[in-house]
């Protein structure tokens, strides 16, 4: 349209190609493009160690207003082997709550290797980087807006929420409804590993109440074989796959190649009002991590959520936070404007014989 309009008055050898570089150069106009798409990035699998209660994922729900306040708040922790899962009523999640959680069930099952988190505020706190560093547990904390990179804790928030629906419908204590729902989920073989939760944590059967009287009897450790675990590990390693094949082909992704020094506009994930810029930015890549990136700015995001700006790559990604917002880009040169020659001027032919 820019350039239509430019014709319509003006014409200059290369005009396509100086008005092309005048608006990428834009960059108001590249954050307000509407063709401009993130692209999803590859389904990258969590990876999942043998033995259970090595990698935890924890993550909070809530508020529920309509509960009383000491189940204003659920806690839910998760282990990605065998799927067991601990959930606990707060009135709050300040970080206090949450070390007070994470001692209870430390003592009872023993310390972790890992832990994934997302990045809330009690989660990031000094008080909570001294106790998990006290513990030698790894904090693993997920990208910015990238709930899924925790996904089995948010899977089974799915399993809390039904039980708050039920709390409010019947108004029926909640712990009491969660208990009940999690005593059956750990006691029935899991779709993935084909082993019970409870079995996978303890190496032995659980006892409900429909257990007759010969099998509450039986005691035995060795239920748990390495045959069967396995067999487990397999059968998480093909789902995992085809969990992978089948997202990646729902969601088109592509690979792209991001390098240090790369500029990108960041889409804006929280509520924006109408007329507002989709994308912030531009932002400066220091950092290629597997499937997310680290800004200049120290943020975390993922793939899926930056597009390139303009081509362009500095030298030095350290660049000050201050600087984002800089249409200069901190002395990042743009592609110069080259004047066309001008045009040699003569008298036409048709007056060369002309006398004034």
């Amino acid at each position: 349209m820019t350039k239509s309009r430019l014709r319509t008055v003006y014409w200059w050898p290369g005009l396509d190609r100086d008005v092309e570089a005048v608006v990428k150069d834009c960059l108001t106009c590249a954050r307000n493009d509407k063709n401009k798409v993130v692209v999803k990035s590859p389904l990258s699998p969590v990876a999942v160690p043998e033995k259970p209660w090595v990698k935890l994922g924890l993550d909070f729900m809530g508020p529920f207003h309509l509960l009383p306040a000491n189940e204003r708040y659920v806690m839910l922790i998760v282990d990605y082997t065998s799927k067991w899962v601990v959930t606990k009523c707060v009135n709050s999640v300040d970080t206090r709550t949450v070390i007070e959680f994470l001692k209870e069930e430390f003592s009872r099952e023993g310390v972790p290797s890992h832990l994934i988190t997302d990045n809330g505020v009690q989660l990031t706190s000094q008080e909570m980087k001294l106790f998990l560093d006290s513990l030698a547990v790894v904090h693993l904390k997920t990208a910015l807006y990238l709930p899924q990179a925790n996904g089995l804790a948010e899977r089974m928030n799915r399993m809390v929420k039904s039980c708050v629906q039920e709390a409010i419908e019947t108004r029926a204590p909640l712990a009491d409804l969660l208990r009940d729902q999690w005593w059956a989920y750990c006691n029935t073989p899991n779709s993935i590993t084909g082993i019970a939760p409870f079995e996978y944590m303890r190496g032995r059967s659980g006892c409900t109440k429909m257990s007759p009287a010969w099998f509450r009897n039986k005691f035995d450790l060795g239920d748990l074989d390495q045959e069967k675990l396995s067999r487990a590990s397999d059968r998480r390693r093909g789902y995992q796959c085809k969990y992978k094949l089948r997202y990646d082909y729902k969601h088109g992704v592509s690979s792209v190649k991001w390098k240090v020094g790369d500029m990108v506009l960041l889409k804006d994930p929280g509520f924006r009002t109408k007329g507002k810029s989709r994308f912030k930015g531009p932002f400066c890549i220091k950092e290629v991590r597997k499937n997310v990136v680290v800004l200049n700015n120290g943020d975390v995001w993922s793939m899926s959520r930056i597009v390139k700006w303009n081509n362009r790559v500095v030298d030095s990604p350290d660049l000050s936070p201050d600087l984002r917002e800089d249409p200069s880009l901190s002395g990042s040169k743009a592609t110069p404007c080259i004047k066309a020659p001008s045009r040699l001027r003569s008298r036409p032919l048709w007056l060369s014989d002309y006398v004034p």
